[in-house]
């Protein structure tokens, strides 16, 4: 009889592969109660997949990422401690104050961001070989600066065990198995992005095991699933058996820096396709989650001249009758004065008088000067006071009934309270 061997499998991200997921962990178990350990590419996308299987039933699964399957395996029969991030962090801190940075580097040593790009750029120089860090130390600027962070960094991390020492000693101890293998259970590998070279030598190890099943995430771009995909080779000549179809590509991901680029991108190339291709625009559709980019992808498209069809991409709330309702709604409760004015700012309101013109920020002036804050008596005591003030204010300076008339009736044209009348 031929021995079991490990699966993998080819899954579009999406509803398929979550569905892939599913029956990967009722196929895994000959028991419903055994543990099943799915092993992703992050923390958030853990918890994702959680929430997402959990309708099916996740008792006895475990969501964890390689890096820490390493360091739980790799720490046994370790005389040093596994360096974690957060102990790396600090060393990287401390190394680019050390440092002798000039120029540039020199303004950044204290630089958060700074701090988490050299820690990238660390990770990567973990695996070169030491004649390219060699060459690279030669090569003078900032790569040059850069390497000599690296030989800090370097030497305060040797009371600890670097992450490609305990891939290799994890590695090791899950092709000798053990109780701590064995805890792991069935073991999923969900591959949509290509894990950390330094960890690659544990990847390889469980992929050429019989207990393991893997599932790639395909996003049906070339360049994107080529990064994942060449990892698999390898694996492949140590007894993988790959079943499932790569998808035809169709789909690109765009990286864009802010929406309105992906705005003028999407036009740029509904523009080309209608050009070049002779698409009918009726065989072309924009779709989006977040509803804000409804009005943004109208218009770019109306001012490109590109006839649109479809739902109003302005809601009811955005338009002006909407936004006296809701304002209306929100200011009615507590009439606090803040709201008051937003609503009297947003909203075409228009006082009861036709002849008598709202005037929001003469509004908003008048209520801050009163001292109003919020509710129908401070509103209305208030103002009453503050019109009595500026009457006498006025009648002591000019004198005359004509004018304090006039701001009489002036500052009682439209009272805002009497607008909230229940």
């Amino acid at each position: 009889m031929e021995p079991r061997r490990s699966t993998v499998t080819f899954e579009t991200l999406g509803e398929g592969l979550i569905a892939r997921l599913t029956e990967a962990i009722a196929g895994a178990r000959r028991n419903p109660l055994d543990r099943v350990t799915i092993l992703t590419p992050s923390v958030h996308s853990s918890y994702f997949l959680r929430r997402a299987l959990a309708p099916a039933g996740l008792f006895n699964v475990d969501f964890t990422r390689l890096e820490e399957v390493a360091e739980r395996l790799g720490a046994a029969g370790e005389d040093r401690t596994p360096l974690s991030r957060l102990h790396a962090a600090e060393i990287v801190y401390s190394a680019a104050q050390e440092a002798p940075f000039t120029g540039v580097l020199d303004g950044l040593r204290g630089h958060q961001a700074f701090h988490a790009a050299l820690h990238r750029t660390f990770g990567e120089l973990e695996t070169a070989p030491e004649e390219v860090v060699a060459r690279i130390a030669k090569t003078g600027g900032v790569p040059s600066q850069v390497v000599g962070a690296w030989t800090k960094y370097e030497r305060r991390s040797r009371a600890f065990a670097d992450r490609p020492s305990v891939a290799r000693r994890a590695a090791q101890v899950f092709r000798a198995g053990g109780e701590n293998v064995r805890g792991l259970g069935r073991i999923l590998i969900l591959l949509a992005e290509a894990p950390p070279l330094q960890y690659r030598p544990l990847l390889d190890a469980l992929l050429a095991s019989e207990d393991v099943t893997v599932i790639v995430g395909l996003t049906r771009d070339e360049d994107a699933d080529a990064l994942v995909t060449r990892i698999l080779p390898g694996a492949t000549r140590g007894g993988c058996t790959v079943s499932g179809s790569r998808p035809a590509a169709g789909v690109h991901l765009v990286s864009a820096p802010d929406r309105a680029a992906e705005v003028r991108w999407i036009v740029r190339n509904v523009a080309r396709l209608v050009a070049e291709r002779r698409t009918k625009l009726s065989r072309i559709a924009v779709f989006y989650r977040d509803e804000s980019y409804g009005p943004r992808v109208d218009e770019a498209l109306r001012v490109a001249g590109i006839p649109t069809a479809g739902p109003e991409p302005t809601s009811l709330a955005q338009q002006p009758e909407g936004r006296f309702v809701t304002g209306l709604l929100s200011a009615r409760g507590e009439l606090a004065r803040d709201a008051v004015m937003l609503w009297l700012s947003s909203a075409p309101v228009k006082s009861p008088d036709p002849s008598v013109r709202v005037d929001a920020a003469r509004w908003d002036a008048v209520s801050r000067n009163a001292g109003v804050t919020r509710g129908r008596e401070v509103w209305r005591d208030r103002l009453a006071a503050y019109a009595r003030g500026r009457r006498r204010e006025r009648h002591r300076r000019r004198g005359g009934s004509g004018f304090s008339q006039r701001c009489r009736s002036r500052a009682n044209a439209w009272p805002v309270h009497r607008a909230f009348r229940r």
